[in-house]
């Protein structure tokens, strides 16, 4: 088979997201990769001091202070002196 027989016996159609999404494959995830990755995982995470794992997220009662440009480039320029 020449290339040129193999451009034309492919079918033409319009390219648009619909045929496109249409026709991706559907892969499967290797199980030797997910258990790799399982056990990377469980390893970085034993590898990690206990108080890391056990602190707790920050409350979002605490309140937020809306400040200026100026007043935020004072407040730098301020702690720039010190």
């Amino acid at each position: 088979m020449s290339l040129e027989n193999a451009y034309t016996s492919v079918p033409k159609t319009s390219i648009s997201t619909f045929s496109c999404a249409g026709r991706m494959p559907i892969m499967q995830r290797d199980e030797i990769f997910v258990n790799l990755e399982n056990d990377i995982v469980s390893q970085m995470l034993n590898a990690l001091p206990k108080e890391i794992l056990q602190t707790k997220a920050p409350s979002m009662n605490t309140p937020v202070k809306f400040v200026s440009f100026e007043d935020a480039m004072k407040e730098l320029a301020e702690l720039e002196k010190k």
